[in-house]
């Protein structure tokens, strides 16, 4: 069993697993932990694969587990920020935001304001349903 095995022109790699970055043959600046951690990825860099097979070209990603079905992170849970934007996860686990509702002028709305936005663009198929979903946006009913 090894790690980097076909390696050729890439640096600064770190693969911690039999099998870890195995079919790796350039990109730098990889890390790979676990069992087969990153073995489908052939080119690319600045990746990190903790227990996660990986895809064939990827650059600048992070993946986390393959089969689990709950992910769990201390520290979250009843902090509090002053600032930022909800955090929506899609089907495919992949993290993401929603971008703020801005007027004419590029002015950020109101909350009330941008909600209501949010309406109006769901009523007129503006917006992805599992956005929409995420976001808690429902269409109104038909008078």
């Amino acid at each position: 069993m090894s790690a980097l095995n076909f390696n050729t022109t890439g640096s600064a790699n770190a693969a911690f697993g039999a099998n870890a970055l195995n079919n790796l043959s350039s990109g730098d600046s990889n890390i790979a932990i676990g069992m087969g951690a990153g073995i489908n990825l052939a080119t690319g860099g600045s990746n990190v694969y903790i227990g996660n097979q990986g895809v064939s070209s990827e650059s600048n990603a992070i993946r986390i587990g393959d089969v689990q079905t709950a992910a769990l992170m201390a520290g979250i849970n009843g902090a509090t920020s002053a600032s930022g934007v909800a955090v929506l996860v899609n089907s495919s686990g992949q993290l993401g935001t929603v971008p703020a509702a801005r007027d004419h002028a590029g002015e950020l709305l109101p909350l009330e304001k941008s909600a209501d936005l949010k309406h109006r663009r769901q009523e007129l198929g503006l917006l992805q349903p599992d956005i929409a979903r995420a976001i808690g946006v429902r269409g109104r009913p038909a008078a």
